[in-house]
């Protein structure tokens, strides 16, 4: 069985931008090891047998004709944002620290 460390937690933490608090970092390790020898058990299920299935029910796709319409211009899609040569301009979403 993998064990996952607590390094590993700290460094995926990290990454994510969350905070552990070193008490709880072995109790996630514990738990995400469990997780992990759990995802190994179902790598050796017998699914041979299984017929394979594309949907779950038996509804069918409500697609809509494609049809070639009137597009807006260049000056009605950024009358309503920033502009800088073609790209909307917007605040940043992911920081790194």
């Amino acid at each position: 069985m993998r064990t996952i460390t607590s390094e590993e937690i700290q460094e995926t933490a990290l990454l994510a931008g969350l905070s552990v608090v070193p008490e709880k970092m072995e109790r996630f390790a514990e738990s995400i090891s469990a997780i992990v020898a759990y995802m190994e058990e179902i790598k050796h299920l017998p699914v041979e047998t299984v017929p394979e299935t594309a949907r779950l029910t038996e509804e069918v796709n409500v697609w809509r004709e494609d049809v070639i319409e009137e597009s807006l211009t260049p000056k009605e899609v950024f009358q309503n944002g920033t502009n800088a040569d073609g790209y909307f301009v917007v605040p940043a979403v992911l920081k790194h620290k």
